[in-house]
């Protein structure tokens, strides 16, 4: 390219605003450009906010010019309710100003209610326990007149009480197994007048199913003659007997 009516002061003229151009625009470079780029890049260690009351760490991330993301919660048996249990970026981190740092925070021991076991079977009972964390005392057997045989009929940890995670693998459960009603022994009410012979068959929870009228020549009108089950033999609580009582 071929420059036309340059004159050799010219040329120097135009050099010269050139070199001067360049100098002010390094002078720009050094005093404003270069520190807001420092200053975009600026960099943040994480510090170490666990443990810590939620606003306490909120408030302490935030005036080293971080964002802090949705707070999480989590139940936990070792930090405080409230106070954080984790930090992503960990602690120690170097990261860019302005990062969003993301917290959980513990809501506290999770806390479950025992249930009943009375009515179950032992593997039901035992399993119940197992998914709660809690472990199976010692069992032993009583009779019960309301639960059948072979279900639970007591419990040492009552329906209803509060089981947390810090009683996992270190609380036991004592639990009673039903062997069945108790067993009673039917009465001798042979020779007894049929009132006086259902007071005593009531007083040894026992009833009277019916009454049977049969003949006799040797006895009282409306005397007992006959149980059936006989006496001494062992029944349920709440059984029922027959009476056979002479006819008037």
């Amino acid at each position: 390219m071929k420059f036309t009516g340059w004159t050799p002061r010219s040329f120097w003229i135009a050099m010269a605003t050139l070199a001067a151009s360049l100098l002010l625009l390094g002078g720009l470079v050094d005093r404003v450009v270069l520190p807001a780029l420092v200053q975009s890049t600026a960099t943040v260690v994480l510090p170490d906010v666990a443990g810590l009351e939620e606003a306490d760490a909120v408030q302490r991330l935030v005036d080293l010019g971080l964002v802090i993301a949705d707070v999480h919660e989590q139940p936990s048996s070792t930090v405080p309710a409230g106070c954080v249990v984790q930090q992503s970026p960990y602690a120690g981190a170097t990261v860019k100003s302005g990062r969003r740092v993301y917290l959980t925070v513990s809501s506290g021991e999770e806390t479950l209610m025992m249930p009943s076991l009375v009515g179950m079977s032992v593997r039901e009972a035992q399993l119940t326990l197992r998914r709660l964390g809690l472990l199976v005392g010692i069992i032993t057997q009583a009779p019960s007149d309301s639960i059948p045989a072979d279900q639970i009929v007591y419990q040492s940890l009552m329906a209803g009480a509060p089981v947390t995670a810090s009683m996992s693998m270190s609380t036991r459960v004592d639990l009673v197994m039903s062997t069945g009603s108790v067993q009673r022994l039917v009465p001798d009410v042979v020779g007894y007048a049929v009132e006086e012979a259902r007071n005593i068959l009531r007083n040894a929870n026992i009833s009277v199913r019916s009454i049977e009228r049969v003949p006799s020549g040797a006895l009282l009108p409306n005397t007992v003659v006959r149980t059936i089950p006989p006496p001494s033999e062992p029944v349920p609580a709440d059984s029922a007997v027959i009476l056979q009582v002479v006819a008037d």
